[in-house]
């Protein structure tokens, strides 16, 4: 069975205490590794949260300092991907 991509557009590091990126976190730390394959674009480029280390769980790392070349770099990672969901 093709497992569900989905896109979650949170911040999976650990010093984000924005109440979306914590929901975001616990819920992609939940789903079914058998059924979910999980996407988190990085932005922030500090420690990610322990309960993301999974094998069906992707950190997609953004390096630039630079707001244009991290959105171009962020757009990418959009479209490289087919995503079933984005959350």
């Amino acid at each position: 069975m093709k497992k569900i991509k989905i896109l979650f557009h949170t911040q999976p590091n650990i010093d984000s205490f924005n109440a979306q990126d914590l929901n975001g976190r616990e819920i992609a730390s939940r789903l079914n590794s058998d059924i979910f394959e999980v996407y988190f674009i990085d932005v922030l480029g500090t420690d990610i949260d322990s309960k993301l280390q999974k094998d069906n769980i992707k950190i997609l790392k953004v390096n630039s300092k630079n707001q244009f070349i991290k959105k171009i770099q962020i757009f990418k990672y959009k479209l490289l991907y087919k995503y079933d969901i984005s959350f």
